[in-house]
Parts: C-alpha cells; structure tokens; sequence
C-alpha cells in the first residue's frame, strides 16, 4: 500500500450531551465548528464537526450525539487517546486556562497536558515544533492547537495491530510501541486491561486519510489481499470511506483528501446551519423537530 494513507483525516467519538460537547471543543479549545449535520446511518442524531478554518485533514474532530447514552468502559479494543500538537512553550498556557475552565489536568509533564471532556474521553495536548498555525478566533495563534499529534490504539492483539500499521499502511516504526505517520503524528499500540465497552466518551472509529478515489481502491485491494474484510466505498459527502476491523478490534475507516466541507456551504459560514445529505433532504422538517437544540 506503499505511503497513500499519509496518517489521521478525522476521529469520531460519541458525546452523550451535544450542548456540552459544543462548547467544549469551541469554547474551551478553541477549534472551528466545522459542519452541523446528521449521523447518515442514524439520521435521527447529530453529526458534529470541529477543526480548523478549512477542516483540514488531520485536524478534524467528529462526534455522534446519543443524549443522555451511558459512558462507555476503557479497556483494549478501543482507541483510548486523542494527542493534538500544540506550538512550543504552550503548555502552560494551557494548563492555566484548563484550571480556570474548573478541568481536572494531570501536571505530572512539562510539555504536555493530558484531562478529559465532558463526557470522559481522554485527550492531550503536546508540545511539537510545527510550520501549521490552528485556528485562532479564540485562542491566540502562539498557543492555538494545530493539528492531530496521534493516537493511543489499546489493542486486543498488539503485534498484529503494529504489523498492519507498518506492513500495510507504511507507518515508520520508532520503537516497540509507537509508529509515525507521514503527517507526523505518532501512533501509539498498547494492550491495557479486558475489552472495553463503546458508549459516550469513546472513540467510534479513527478514519485514515487517502489522497483521492483513485488512491482508496488501491488501499482496499490491499486490505483485501491481506485478508481484511472491508467495505464497499461509502459515499460520506465531504469523503468518500471504507471501513474495516484491525487486528485488535478497533474499528478503522479509510477517507479522501476532500471534496472537503465547503461542497454544501462557503468557508465563511461553515457550522452555522443544519445541513442534510441531499437524500434525506425530503425529511428535514422531521428531522430539525427529532434534534435537541444547539445554542
């Protein structure tokens, strides 16, 4: 599969109270709201989307909406971190405004501030040295978080887990837990305690990003001719997917590199109205009264 997957497009996780979610990943770190749309294998729950200006890949954060669902249970089979890179000589900054925030942080690293969101989902935020600038409408550009820094995968089959990262997708080995991305973002195999359990404050699925179509059906036939069953592609509207099982259980999804989020609304208004899937457009008055309210 050589290097098409050039590291992390977007991670989606699930939110139990969107109205918290929202303001959390806005108002507390700073990232756009990217997109206010729909859950396409769930039309009755909200898709929400974060990131930077543009919804770079590498740079967007997704979540369903189950209000009111049960936390789910830490354990192996899980992506259990999400590490973003944040501008050197940052972290102080960070750990002060997360303390007045009344946010837990852990003040065990110099580089780096590692708390949770609202609904448990375990995050970090690390120092590294990067040409990118985040999106700063809230949080000064010198501090503002700037990219996915990695993942923490916590597999139930480790060295297969790690095998497929190296093998099949190119990732760079760095030692005996963690593998880098072409983007730079270190991924990071672990096995740590019994299987987990999916619900608010889990990952959903960690979605790899492919340069184009054309790309994406190569990286399936890979994963086919290595004996992973995988699914047709999946029209997503700002992507096209497949998705599929690693070896330690976690569910992956492969994406484009676009046609990206500006196919439904400009740039400059991106996250300020609901959009819908241009087949469940018929449905909107029932879908706008099913959805509990944002502001």
């Amino acid at each position: 599969m050589g290097r098409k997957i050039r590291g992390l497009h977007h991670i989606t996780g699930i939110t139990a109270d969107v109205k918290k979610n929202k303001g959390f990943y806005t108002d507390v770190l700073g990232l756009r709201f990217l997109k206010k749309t729909i859950n396409q294998d769930d039309p009755g729950t909200y898709h929400l989307y974060y990131g930077d200006y543009e919804g770079s890949a590498g740079h967007i954060m997704t979540f369903f909406g189950y209000e009111g669902s049960r936390r789910g249970r830490k354990g192996t089979g899980q992506t259990t971190r999400v590490t973003y890179y944040i501008p050197l000589n940052s972290a102080d900054y960070w750990k002060k405004r997360l303390k007045e925030k009344n946010i837990s942080i852990d003040e065990t690293n110099k580089d780096r501030v590692i708390f949770q969101d609202p609904d448990g989902l375990e995050l970090e935020l690390l120092e590294k040295e990067l040409s990118l600038k985040g999106w700063a409408e809230i949080i000064p550009e010198k501090y503002a978080i700037t990219k996915f820094g990695g993942v923490t995968i916590n597999s139930e089959n480790p060295e297969e887990t790690k095998a497929m990262l190296e093998n099949i997708f190119g990732f760079k080995k760095i030692n005996d837990e963690d593998y880098e991305t072409e983007q730079k973002e270190i991924i990071r195999v672990k096995k740590i305690g019994s299987p987990g359990s999916i619900g608010a404050g889990s990952i959903h699925h960690v979605a790899w990003t492919t340069d184009n179509p054309e790309t994406q059906i190569k990286d399936r036939e890979a994963l086919l001719e290595n004996d992973v069953q995988v699914t047709e592609v999946v029209e997503r509207m700002y992507f096209k997917s497949i998705y599929f099982r690693e070896p330690g259980h976690s569910l992956f999804e492969i994406a484009t590199n676009g046609p990206g989020f500006t196919v439904d609304e400009p740039v400059e208004t991106l996250g300020e109205k609901l959009v819908l899937p241009p087949w469940y457009e018929h449905l909107r008055e029932r879908i706008e009264k099913h959805l509990p309210e944002l502001s």
